[in-house]
């Protein structure tokens, strides 16, 4: 901020007393106002409460001998691949407590009974681990590298997700998770699992490969996207919630713009099941709870739903909440929540909680849209819709007879030819600082000659 008002009295051609104009909330993905040290400060007490409390939630299932990856009789992955999955309903995906689902919907199941069946490695069906090469990195986390690889012998290309494993400090639930949500699935709006490896104390899976990124990927060349193909993916990503929770059982719990992939041919995905089927100690909501200030969350907690932000049961709605939060972001081009760095997300919860007014304004939208995505954030979670029956919302069926080559000819003309052109403009530029650097290490050797001869 001082930056900025030493240039405007540069700027200014006379000399005059200026007077301070209030400051004002910029729309970003998280209000950030405090001061570097105060932030630094506040984040490392947030991590140290939460790794403390995860440190507690360790999972005695998990086992690794024989070279391999066990999780009871369920999951067993050796250097191979997968060598066993037993039938869907033998799953356990989490104590019941937590979670506040139908009576005639369990989430101990991750598949519909018609599709159960055992898994076993049949080397003849698994692509082998050695035939995999990787093209390059496509980012890096805490504990897992995401890397573009092709294989050899089929030219075809994979993302390859390699997590490491330690069962001291690590749960390695999250890895049982993301396994019974994606494997055997059959929804094309779900990301796809191939096959995965363990190996040098790694889990390697092997999944589908989208080539535009993710949602957030896209917002940051965009800018917004607007409703008509907003329309068109939301109704990709509500069959995709909606097989997850009406035949998988699954509550996602991390539904995000980094989380939902778009491939170039207009096609998007769920991606990142880390989180589905998690149980929360109570030590673990209590820490999100002390750290519960607007600026110290990390990116995920603030699509949290207030039920799950309280530590209370929560189901399938709760994606619903995180889905709404998404679409608006993508509308709006920043994260629509904006509250100043006093606030916390207390605040907003008890504001919704206690007036009918919309959470945040949606400046230049449809009526249609207005109503889909206020839907999807009622305080009360009784009151939100289900994907299946937003599905049949005006604002899905209103564009239904656009292909999907409407939303391929966006992207590529919105998103993959901005951003080869950025990445050209980047080559270009380095190519010139190379070649600056050339001719000035020319210019040093030719001088130092011309000092010798002499």
């Amino acid at each position: 901020m001082q930056e900025s008002g030493q240039q405007q009295t540069v700027a200014s051609p006379v000399s005059t007393p200026r007077s301070k104009k209030p400051k004002k909330n910029k729309p970003t993905n998280l209000i950030l106002t405090p001061t570097m040290e105060e932030q630094r400060q506040s984040t490392e007490i947030s991590i140290e409460i939460i790794k403390k409390a995860e440190e507690t939630y360790v999972d005695e299932a998990v086992k690794i001998n024989d070279g391999r990856f066990r999780f009871g009789d369920q999951i067993e992955i050796g250097q191979d691949g997968i060598y066993s999955m037993m039938t869907p309903e033998n799953f356990e995906t989490e104590s019941m407590s937590s979670l506040d689902v139908p009576d005639n919907s369990s989430l101990s199941t991750v598949n519909s009974p018609s599709t159960a069946s055992t898994f076993y490695l049949n080397p003849d069906q698994h692509m082998q681990y050695e035939d995999l090469q990787e093209i390059c990195k496509l980012g890096r986390g805490a504990s897992a590298t995401v890397s573009k690889v092709v294989n050899k012998k089929t030219n075809q290309v994979y993302a390859m997700k390699r997590i490491n494993v330690d069962l001291q400090d690590q749960k390695p639930k999250l890895i049982v998770s993301e396994f019974k949500a994606l494997y055997n699935c059959e929804c094309p709006y779900v990301m796809t699992l191939y096959d995965a490896y363990y190996r040098q104390g790694c889990i390697f899976m092997i999944l589908e490969f989208m080539d535009c990124g993710s949602l957030e990927d896209i917002l940051k060349t965009v800018g917004k996207i607007p409703e008509v193909i907003l329309s068109r993916m939301c109704e990709q990503m509500l069959i995709g919630l909606n097989y997850l929770h009406s035949v998988k059982k699954i509550v996602h719990r991390d539904i995000k713009p980094a989380n939902v992939l778009v491939h170039s041919s207009g096609r998007v995905c769920i991606a990142d099941f880390g989180m589905s089927g998690m149980a929360k100690s109570q030590k673990y909501v209590q820490a999100i709870q002390q750290t519960a200030k607007w600026e110290t969350f990390c990116g995920t907690y603030v699509y949290m739903s207030p039920e799950r932000i309280k530590g209370q049961p929560h189901s399938y709605d709760s994606d619903i909440w995180a889905f709404g939060l998404t679409v608006a972001e993508m509308f709006l081009g920043f994260f629509p929540f904006i509250l100043s760095s006093s606030s916390t997300i207390w605040d907003m919860i008890n504001h919704l909680e206690k007036t009918n007014e919309a959470p945040f304004p949606l400046e230049g939208a449809s009526q249609d849209f207005k109503d889909f995505v206020y839907s999807t954030l009622r305080f009360h979670r009784k009151e939100r819709p289900s994907a299946a029956s937003l599905l049949s919302h005006p604002f899905i069926t209103k564009y239904k007879h656009k292909k999907p080559s409407f939303v391929e000819k966006w992207l590529y003309y919105s998103y993959i030819i901005p951003k080869q052109l950025a990445k050209g403009k980047t080559m270009m530029k380095s190519e010139q600082q190379c070649e600056s650097h050339v001719h000035s290490c020319e210019d040093l050797v030719i001088k130092d000659t011309f000092t010798n001869a002499e």
